[in-house]
């Protein structure tokens, strides 16, 4: 313990004087201001690779100046590598078409310069690129050619990455045998060259194209080596994954709880991961299991919080298929108004991501939708555009999916000949696709139709062919159940025989345990007898005097060190070779270690969750080689950083004897520093609105005494003046533009103080009647108003003043917007919606108003709501308008927003909670 203490002790003082090593990223720079040539450019691609995530503007320029120097210097594979990077850049940034220029040319030079490996590289990238705007032949064609003239040339990487590539492309053009071969050819590569993470991915993507074809049986094989292969690897996210589509098998199935349950295994292992934005999935894939199961409060309570996972994590693709599902379930209950919200959500996102096929299926789904509402015009446009996308992307399943609901709604219209039509071609197609479930129900409707068309021999055939499909579904679902249960009783089978091996090695592990015992106490018995005989002879040979004083001065120093450590607010230790820790100071670490006392003869590791441990074997294999100390940051669990530092403690023959770690919490110092710069940030702003409140309340005040004198003059004037006079009329227009300004100083009132709204309930048509006496009168002539023929009649309970005055502020804004555009037009549109805040539902009116005018681009729109920020000439506006608009709204616990794009009008919506 003397011993181990006074190491430890000198470590503290190598940990106090030791110097910070460099970062890659700071080599990387530190090597691109000393290097030139060949070198610079080398390094200008590394450090533009590592910055493409964080400073993609820095990389972009970083590149170009190695691109233009390799052309200066010729360093053709420079210049061509360069190339390469650029078209990773582009990708990044999903901007293909520019990256699959990079990537043809580096391939083209590549190919030039016989470097076939790097070839293949390129084309690996390329692929990848023309799958992502869907030309999926076209990868085919390139792909295939490069394994079939390169193949030798090619790293076992490449050719695993290439293959995998292939399968892609058959499954996007229907050719899943051919898939499936790609991908048995990617594992025989993976398994020779023991590429194992790639072998696990490989095992996965056949579970699903197994699950696409319906053989379940065979997915969950390749799902459940999948699963063992990550094990192996100790890959938690890949046995997450893998469990996670196992469930999907079993929902398949019918076998509701087994999925149930494989699905909260699934999430709690993406936790552990602290994998949390994976929860987006598995609460949407739950929803779909109690959607199946009928139980739809459940169903919908986990739609939503998927929807609220989505936004918190900004994954919008996903959100918006959520959006879909909950138009369905919607749909299904008949609950169509909340069915139209969602399905018309979906559409709006898709549109904005340009996923066709995407906007293809939503516009099936309003189709069918408004088919069902009656209003088939609106019903067969959406289905002539989704049919467009379908027919473009070759989408047969689309396709088939569609022809059955154009049929419905012939039927509905009594559109004979084309139901029939429509009907026939469904069927055909399900038929070619071997989609049961789907050919069933048109065969339901096909019988039914032609019930209505008086053919009841055809009727009674397709009822037959129905009852039939419906039959043999069942039937397979009665199958897959007695499958699961023989597999059910395989697995404990084998978990019986698993435990039987596991006991006899046990057993053998205990007798060799023993043998090792009984061996190492004979030599710790002979160490002993050999060390009393040298201490006796030691102690003969030195005075009792000498001895105890030395013995006094080493127990001092001990003491002291051992106060010195446990007085640290940090945890100090020593470990060897092995991980184990040798000595450690009394210190917690705020709870972080349950028994500071205890921590001697344990493994390191295992105090830490397993992601750190591989970390941390990391840096003790870095250190241990390079014998210099590493620094690094692990968040543990409980939301708890750590700064730890690794040192290596060396002895006179350069040899690393232990390893001190020095391990500081600094979780409230990070949290602390973060408050801070919140703090600071809503000071500022505070006191800028105490500046701005007062400065407004100033103005108000003088502006309110001078409209008081010009009111007061009008008003006698309009005593005197002649009712059917012109100036009668012209001194009651001025009256009405002098009230236009004392509301104008109310807003800067109410921008400057905190005044009491007077709350009164009123329609929204006469709110909306109301504002638009006003803003007729405010309108430009070439200006037309859109609105609704009939207002909705919702009832608010608002300031009426204060709302019609935001209205206003909002109109004006639009008219200076549209003012130069001979064809202007402000849109008003009514919308009903719910919003979910805690355990209620609360219903909100959105009413939007859209114009046509120039338009803002984001920065613009994202300061709209600053007071006296305006893009107006001096003279035509204070930039008060929106500011005060949007604290209105705040004080009806409403929201306000913006949409708005350059050269394409603006949208403002303000959403008020209906009573």
């Amino acid at each position: 313990m003397k011993q181990t203490l006074a190491i430890l002790l000198s470590f503290v003082v190598l940990f106090l004087n030791a110097q910070n090593n460099q970062h890659k990223i700071d080599s990387l720079e530190t090597k691109l201001l000393t290097s030139h040539g060949k070198e610079w450019v080398d390094a200008a691609n590394s450090l533009s690779n590592e910055y493409k995530t964080s400073n993609l503007d820095y990389s972009f320029r970083l590149i170009d100046d190695a691109i233009k120097l390799s052309k200066g210097i010729g360093y053709a594979e420079g210049e061509t590598k360069s190339l390469f990077t650029k078209g990773r850049l582009y990708y990044s940034k999903d901007d293909f078409e520019s990256a699959i220029w990079q990537f043809q040319e580096a391939a083209k030079r590549y190919k030039e310069m016989k470097l076939f490996g790097k070839m293949a590289e390129s084309i690996d990238h390329l692929s990848y690129c023309l799958m992502n705007i869907h030309k999926y032949k076209e990868a085919n064609i390139l792909i295939d050619s490069i394994l079939s003239n390169y193949y030798s040339s090619i790293s076992p990487l490449d050719k695993s990455s290439l293959y995998s590539q292939l399968s892609t492309t058959y499954r996007h053009t229907g050719q899943t045998g051919k898939a499936i071969i790609a991908l048995d050819s990617a594992i025989v590569v993976e398994k020779k060259h023991k590429l194992n993470i790639n072998l696990s991915i490989s095992y996965n993507t056949l579970g699903i194209i197994y699950s696409e074809i319906g053989d379940h049986k065979k997915s969950l094989q390749y799902y459940n080596l999948s699963e063992s292969s990550s094990k192996a690897l100790n890959d938690t996210l890949g046995v997450a994954y893998a469990i996670f589509n196992k469930a999907l098998i079993y929902f398949d199935w019918g076998i509701y709880e087994k999925s149930l349950e494989l699905i909260s295994k699934a999430s709690k292992l993406f936790m552990k991961m602290n994998r949390e934005s994976e929860n987006v999935n598995t609460f949407a894939t739950l929803a779909l299991i109690y959607h199946e199961m009928n139980k739809l409060d459940l169903a919908k309570k986990h739609y939503f919080k998927a929807i609220r996972q989505a936004e918190f994590y900004d994954d919008i693709e996903s959100k918006f298929i959520i959006f879909h599902n909950l138009g369905e379930l919607y749909f299904e209950t008949k609950q169509y108004d909340s069915a139209l919200y969602y399905y018309n959500g979906s559409l709006k996102q898709e549109k904005e991501t340009g996923n066709e096929l995407g906007i293809a299926e939503s516009q099936s789904a309003l189709g069918t939708l408004f088919i069902v509402l009656e209003k088939y015009n609106e019903a067969f446009k959406y289905f002539k555009e989704a049919e467009n996308i379908f027919t473009k992307y070759e989408s047969k399943h689309g396709l088939a999916d569609l022809y059955s609901e154009i049929a419905y709604g012939y039927q509905k219209l009594n559109n004979d000949s084309l139901s029939i039509l429509f009907f026939n071609k469904s069927i055909s197609s399900f038929k070619e696709l071997g989609t049961r479930k789907s050919l069933m129900v048109t065969y339901k409707r096909a019988s039914e139709n032609y019930e209505r068309l008086g053919m009841q021999e055809k009727a009674l055939n397709y009822y037959k062919k129905y009852k039939q499909y419906n039959d043999s579904i069942f039937n397979e679902k009665s199958s897959s159940t007695i499958e699961f249960m023989v597999i059910q009783l395989e697995n404990q089978e084998q978990d019986k025989e698993l435990d039987k091996l596991e006991t006899e090695k046990r057993l053998f592990e205990l007798q060799s345990k023993n043998k090792t015992i009984y061996f190492s106490a004979a030599i710790i018995i002979l160490l002993l007898l050999v060390t009393f005989g040298i201490w006796r002879f030691i102690l003969k040979r030195k005075s009792e005097k000498k001895l105890s004083i030395q013995y006094n001065i080493l127990l001092d120093t001990e003491e002291k060190i051992k106060a010195l450590l446990d007085a640290s607010f940090d945890s100090t230790l020593l470990v060897d070779d092995h991980h184990l820790i040798l000595t450690a100071n009394s210190n917690s670490l705020n709870g972080f270690f349950k028994n500071p006392d205890q921590l001697t003869s344990q493994n390191i590791l295992n105090l830490f969750v397993k992601a750190n441990q591989d970390t941390l074997i990391h840096f003790l294999a870095l250190v241990t080689k390079t014998k210099q100390s590493k620094e690094f940051v692990l968040f543990e669990r409980n939301d708890i950083q750590l700064n730890i530092r690794i040192s290596p403690v060396i002895d006179s023959n350069k040899k690393i004897t232990t390893l001190a770690f020095y391990i500081k919490d600094i979780t409230l110092i990070e949290k602390a520093k973060a408050d801070q710069k919140k703090m600071q940030k809503k000071l500022i702003q505070t006191q800028k609105m105490e500046t701005i409140g007062t400065l407004a309340g100033g103005i108000a005040h003088d502006f309110n005494n001078y409209l008081a004198t010009i009111s007061g003059y009008v008003n006698m004037l309009l005593e005197d003046a002649d009712k059917s006079s012109p100036t009668y009329r012209y001194l009651t227009n001025s009256n009405k533009a002098l009230k236009q300004a004392q509301g104008t100083v109310k807003k800067l009132l109410a921008f400057s103080r905190t005044n009491e709204l007077t709350f009164a309930p009123i329609t929204l048509k006469e709110l909306f009647d109301d504002s638009l006496d006003m803003i007729n009168g405010l309108k430009p002539k070439n200006i037309e108003l859109i609105y609704p023929k009939q207002i909705p009649d919702y009832t608010l309970f608002i300031d009426v003043n204060q709302i019609t005055q935001v209205i206003i502020n909002i109109c004006t804004n639009a008219f200076h917007a549209i003012e130069n555009n001979p064809h202007g037009s402000l849109e008003f549109i009514f919308s009903e919606y719910e919003k979910q805040e805690n355990t209620d539902i609360i219903k909100l009116i959105k009413i939007q108003i859209k114009d046509n005018g120039i338009g803002m681009d984001q920065a613009t729109a994202r300061r709209v709501f600053e007071p006296f920020f305006t893009t107006k000439e001096v003279g035509k506006g204070t930039g008060l308008g929106l500011a005060v608009a949007s604290g209105i709204i705040k004080q009806h616990n409403g929201e306000i927003s913006v949409i708005s794009k350059h050269k394409e009008g603006s949208t403002i919506s303000i959403s008020l909670p209906l009573t």
